[in-house]
């Protein structure tokens, strides 16, 4: 499904150019939230940090014990409770994707659409507020933070679009969740190169919430 755009010729140069992807930010993301107000609210206060509109970390927090590599937690009983033996580790086995989010930003409205309503209506769902995040992250989606986000918040439906473009891969999609589960997902081997947050235009589409024949987290 992706299109690798670098070859590494040696194991080296493979080692240096994953290094360089996991400092950089190559990944462009939207996540836009659409629901009932009381729960969208919940959401953006859950997200922000004091430096971030949008914090991985106050969604699924680092556990202390890997946040400073310790030898002696080569073991495995460690393994097992933490899988993870380091925070960089753990973050991309939990978030899946090794750093926090860079660039965040965040529009929030109120859905004024009776149109939207009677669609969102109709399939028993409640959109009463929007709120549409763009961010960074390096080399993926922060797919383990969607998953999080969409089981604390059932009642409101989460569309997801991603955008590597780096000397390795070349890839985009987007998928739609709802409490846990992903639907209608699509990827592309090939890059959007320019993501932009729609907050009004949602279509009927948006609330077709047939489950993906390959579903994962």
């Amino acid at each position: 499904m992706t299109k690798m755009g670098h070859q590494c010729s040696t194991p080296q140069e493979h080692m240096e150019l994953h290094y360089k992807r996991h400092k950089s930010f190559d990944c462009a993301n939207q996540m836009t939230a659409a629901g009932p107000e009381s729960e969208i609210n919940a959401l953006i206060e859950l997200v922000k940090s004091d430096s971030s509109v949008f914090s991985f970390s106050k969604v699924k927090p680092v556990p202390e014990q890997v946040k400073v590599f310790n030898p002696l937690n080569i073991k495995p009983s460690f393994l097992e409770e933490f899988n993870a033996l380091d925070s960089y580790t753990w973050r991309e086995e939990n978030w899946a994707t090794t750093r926090e989010a860079s660039n965040a930003q965040v529009e929030v409205v109120s859905v004024s659409s009776e149109t939207l309503k009677e669609v969102a209506s109709k399939k028993d769902l409640t959109i009463e507020k929007i709120a549409a995040y763009k961010f960074d992250t390096s080399i993926s989606p922060p797919s383990g933070i969607y998953h999080e986000l969409s089981k604390r918040f059932p009642n409101v439906v989460f569309h997801y679009t991603f955008d590597v473009y780096s000397e390795e891969e070349k890839t985009s999609g987007w998928a739609i969740g709802k409490a846990g589960k992903i639907f209608n997902r699509r990827q592309y081997p090939d890059s959007f190169r320019d993501i932009k947050i729609h907050l009004t235009n949602f279509s009927e589409q948006w609330f077709e919430l047939d489950p993906d024949e390959d579903e994962d987290n």
